[in-house]
């Protein structure tokens, strides 16, 4: 009785161990298939950042070589905040400081490249900003 008793329990043991493999199979394929996922995610996103970084080669090239190597410079320096927002108050959106009126003209109305007092960031305002 007590060898039928623990025949019993090893089947059941058997089969709990037979399960426990097949669902381990099953979640690594699950795994698995994330990790393609995330493979092809990654590989489709390099490819667009190629693409990006075509474009804005491209689009360098026809900067003027003085102002292209001051962005780039501000670039590095401005943690990668080289161009920034005129804010609706006037104030630089990179350093938060009031840009003098007569450079705010000329940003707002011209359009021209002007660079801030404070953090030396290059400034734009947005369509329609002019006032």
């Amino acid at each position: 009785d007590q060898q039928l008793d623990a025949m019993t329990k090893v089947e059941e043991l058997e089969a709990s161990v037979e399960a426990a493999r097949r669902e381990r199979a099953e979640l690594e394929t699950e795994d698995h298939r994330h990790v393609e996922e995330a493979q092809a995610r990654i590989q489709a996103l390099r490819a667009e950042l190629e693409a990006a970084k075509a474009g804005r080669d491209q689009a360098a090239s026809a900067i003027e070589a003085g102002l292209r190597k001051k962005y780039e410079f501000l670039l590095e320096k401005r943690a990668g905040l080289a161009v920034v927002e005129v804010d609706a108050g006037g104030c630089c959106g990179g350093c938060h400081v009031q840009v003098p009126p007569q450079t705010l003209l000329e940003v707002r109305r011209s359009g021209a490249i002007r660079v801030c007092p404070m953090c030396q960031r290059l400034l734009y305002a947005p369509s329609g900003a002019a006032e």
